[in-house]
């Protein structure tokens, strides 16, 4: 038992001495390692002190040797607050128009405007102001009044306060029923255009279908017909040239010198008629197509020559006529081609329509308008060519004859259906024009009734003030 006791003693001095040289070890490391770490910030310091010497003696400042510009602060307009800026004071003619009165004339000056504008657009179209030339005054007229309605009177309403504010909000909220009649202003002059405008435009009808003569046809009255007689020769077809400047033209016995010249059509397309293509010369503005009308079909009219025993017989009674219409023609511009008109004739065109160009045989019951004659010149120059063939004098055409245009056209063919048509556009534009009118007048009354008793409020507190004040307290 002695002897296990010393082994145990033995052993227990022996673990002791281990942890002693452990933690020895373990003091010797952590020494070791703060060395280290001390070494190495050291290093790094050394380090960075080198590189910022080295950037100090290769990077040395410069320094200009004149002092620095003076520099002044920037000064900012400084904008004061809304509620401190006092209003722009208003003008005698602001304080006007932003008055009953003013109102009262804005509200009138609308409404005429527009009725002005739909006058215009209806009525510029009828024959008479064609023939009288006051048709194209009258439509400017009318577009000048719309342009005026659409932005001086808006303006114009601005200043009178009927305008909305810039906060979207109307103190009188009957001035919104005022600017509705912008937008129902728009479709009623297009409505009315082309519904009633159309149909003054197109004109009336001279008789009945198939009960009038081409010989009865009144030249004054640019108006439709189908009559049961006439025959349009398109064989003794002339085409007749108008160009910018005078040339001189003609056979060398008879040189003439106008703006007119013969347009020398290709009419005969048979084999080896002799006849040579015609060709544009330069400077043309406009091309009339034109051919004798006769009250009935004969052998001798359908030839490409006429004679003078055939036109005794067979006089002429009117000319047909076929023009450019384009709007160079119109401005007289030679830089854009002009499309070429063509004669066509249609007979009979509410029952069964037949084209002169497709037949060849007897035909009557010519179809078409009475137009005005074309100008003097382009008559002068039909005459002349025409005498150049052998035409007698009696037969040449003039001013006082009937000029009929007989271009296929629907309404004339059925003319109860397109005025069914336009009356319908027609009415329809009316509604809108009523609709416009009723949203101009209707705040006008309404203003004129909330500005009188406003008006009445002031009078009664005016005098109540003067009376007994104690009751405004």
């Amino acid at each position: 038992e002695g002897e296990e006791e010393d082994e145990h003693s033995e052993e227990e001095e022996e673990d002791e001495d281990d942890k002693e040289e452990g933690d020895d070890d373990e003091e010797e490391e952590s020494e070791e390692d703060s060395a280290w770490t001390g070494d190495q910030d050291a290093a790094e310091m050394l380090l960075f002190a080198t590189h910022m010497q080295t950037m100090m003696a290769n990077r040395a400042p410069k320094v200009p040797p004149t002092p620095a510009p003076p520099c002044y602060p920037v000064r900012k307009a400084e904008i004061p607050p809304s509620s401190l800026v006092m209003p722009t004071p208003e003008t005698t003619i602001g304080r006007v128009l932003n008055s009953s009165s003013g109102r009262f004339v804005t509200f009138g000056l609308s409404l005429f405007g527009f009725a002005a504008a739909c006058f215009g657009f209806v009525f510029w179209q009828e024959p008479d102001r064609i023939q009288n030339s006051t048709a194209v005054p009258m439509l400017s007229a009318s577009f000048i009044c719309a342009v005026i309605m659409f932005t001086i009177l808006p303006a114009l309403a601005k200043k009178a306060g009927i305008a909305s504010t810039d906060r979207g909000v109307d103190w009188k909220p009957y001035f919104v029923i005022y600017r509705l009649s912008y937008c129902t202003a728009i479709p009623a002059f297009v409505l009315l255009a082309s519904g009633y405008g159309t149909r003054m435009g197109f004109g009336g009808s001279q008789g009945s279908a198939g009960q009038v003569f081409v010989e009865q046809l009144d030249r004054e009255s640019v108006s439709f017909f189908e009559a049961s007689d006439g025959f349009v020769a398109l064989n003794l077809t002339k085409g007749i040239i108008e160009m910018v400047h005078d040339t001189t033209h003609g056979k060398t016995r008879a040189k003439r010198a106008s703006r007119f010249r013969n347009a020398e059509l290709r009419i005969n397309t048979q084999p080896f008629s002799g006849e040579v293509e015609p060709t544009v010369p330069p400077g043309a503005i406009k091309l009339f197509r034109i051919a004798p009308v006769f009250s009935r079909w004969t052998i001798c009219v359908a030839r490409f020559h006429m004679s003078v025993a055939c036109l005794q017989q067979n006089p002429v009674i009117g000319w047909a006529m076929s023009q450019t219409r384009s709007f160079c023609s119109t401005l007289h511009m030679v830089a854009c081609k002009n499309p070429q008109p063509v004669l066509e004739p249609v007979y009979q065109c509410s029952t069964s329509p037949v084209f002169g160009s497709q037949h060849s045989g007897p035909i009557a019951g010519l179809c078409g308008r009475v137009v005005p004659p074309p100008r003097l010149g382009a008559v002068d120059e039909l005459s002349a060519v025409l005498l150049e063939e052998g035409w007698p004098q009696a037969s040449l055409p003039n001013t006082t004859q009937v000029w009929l245009d007989v271009s296929p056209d629907y309404c004339v063919a059925h003319a109860q259906a397109c005025l069914t048509r336009w009356n319908f556009f027609g009415s329809v534009g009316l509604g809108f024009a009523a609709v416009t009118a009723l949203c101009i007048a209707v705040p006008c009354a309404l203003d004129c009734v909330v500005d009188r008793q406003i008006r009445e409020a002031r009078r009664t507190i005016d005098y109540v003030h003067k009376t007994n004040p104690k009751m405004l307290v």
